[in-house]
């Protein structure tokens, strides 16, 4: 995981990327990270989309704290490009229509493949993910925005 330090941490944002596999085991997964919830002494908690080379995509919930890896989803989809062409990635941290919530959008290519809703309403951080090891990927056009509420 690459974490964004110049991002900051927001309650509110929108992070994107385009993703393309480049070369290794085509088995693994790559994509965005959010809801990074980190101490000064410990990584708590991280929720990842990920897609793969074969059109499936996963979306974990990481709970360090716990010990817990809860897969919220995982599915083969129509909405993701085969082997090395390039995916658009979408992870959108939105308020809940109930007080101090979160609903999270997870979308590739313009897709909405899960809401993960009511999460609670604090600042994290956003960055880059990649399941296993031995995968070159190319990550482009990175896009961190903060949602503003008024």
């Amino acid at each position: 995981m690459v974490i964004c330090d110049v991002c900051g941490e927001h309650t509110y944002y929108r992070i994107s990327v385009d993703a393309t596999y480049m070369e290794g085991p085509t088995d693994r997964f790559f994509g965005l990270t959010a809801l990074i919830d980190v101490t000064p002494t410990r990584l708590n908690r991280v929720i990842y989309l990920g897609t793969s080379t074969w059109q499936v995509y996963v979306i974990r919930d990481y709970d360090y704290k716990n010990s817990i890896l809860n897969e919220l989803n995982a599915n083969l989809s129509g909405y993701i490009n085969p082997g090395t062409s390039t995916n658009h990635l979408v992870i959108e941290v939105k308020p809940s229509a109930q007080p101090d919530l979160i609903d999270v959008y997870f979308t590739i290519n313009g897709g909405v493949l899960y809401v993960f809703y009511s999460q609670p309403a604090v600042p994290t951080l956003a960055g880059l993910g990649m399941s296993f090891h031995s995968m070159t990927v190319a990550f482009d056009n990175f896009v961190f925005e903060q949602i503003e509420m008024e």
